[in-house]
């Protein structure tokens, strides 16, 4: 994950916001529950070979570690593997579905 979104998820989802902590127990509580999301995750490698070779670790760290972490659920993902590959039209049409995702929000 690049490290101004790794930022971007230290400074906004703070404890006692994002989520609290009990202090008699090792649970917490997810403030964020009732939330859903949806990741857009893209990369130069193929989509198999980021799964096969590194078992979809920034899927893993969003999607678990902190999205589920402060309540959101469902969270839906949309992989975009091989980008350096794709020719303009590809790259528009792939721009095109994530615009319609987004939409719906």
């Amino acid at each position: 994950m690049p490290a101004i979104t790794k930022g971007f998820f230290d400074r906004a989802f703070l404890p006692s916001w994002a989520f609290k902590y009990h202090k008699n127990d090792p649970f917490w509580d997810r403030l964020l529950s009732g939330r859903s999301a949806h990741l857009v995750i893209s990369s130069d490698a193929p989509a198999f070979y980021n799964k096969l070779a590194y078992f979809n670790a920034p899927l893993w760290v969003t999607q678990k570690m902190i999205l589920s972490f402060c309540g959101f659920k469902p969270v839906t993902v949309k992989n975009i593997g091989s980008v350096k590959q794709f020719s303009e039209a590809k790259f528009a049409k792939e721009i095109e579905k994530i615009k319609k995702l987004a939409s719906r929000i």
